[in-house]
């Protein structure tokens, strides 16, 4: 049996030499990065998103989360982000099935209530070529 190898491992070993000439010895990660192979922010996000205000009411949110199929909102007060709302949150605070409340009063306080008492205030931000990783 001969020990010299297949044409594969050449062409595996020109590539790596290759590959070395002209990254140096940076990782194949890196490289990906200045190649643009790396995953950013703006790959992912949704460049224009359905957004509340902060005096929107929690049926007005749940309902127009509803409507567009999105489990999160932007809280935007005068055009400047102020907070995010989560359909979770919003769902977290109606009360239980087993409240002695009437479904009457039950919607008459959550009418009462605003997306402000209960958003994440100033939520954590970055750019749009910022990377996932």
């Amino acid at each position: 049996m001969d020990n010299q190898g297949t044409e594969d491992d050449g062409l595996e070993w020109a590539a790596k030499q290759d590959f070395t000439a002209r990254y140096g010895n940076f990782g194949v990660e890196t490289v990906r990065r200045w190649e643009g192979f790396a995953m950013m922010v703006k790959t992912r996000m949704t460049p224009n998103p359905i957004t509340a205000s902060p005096d929107m009411g929690i049926l007005d949110a749940l309902k127009l989360m509803r409507e567009h199929k999105v489990r999160r909102l932007p809280v935007l007060d005068k055009g400047k982000l102020v907070g995010i709302v989560v359909e979770s949150e919003l769902l977290r605070i109606a009360p239980s099935p087993a409240t002695t409340l009437s479904v009457f009063e039950v919607n008459y306080l959550l009418a009462k209530m605003k997306i402000k008492d209960v958003m994440t205030p100033d939520p954590v931000t970055v750019t749009p070529d910022t990377l996932i990783e």
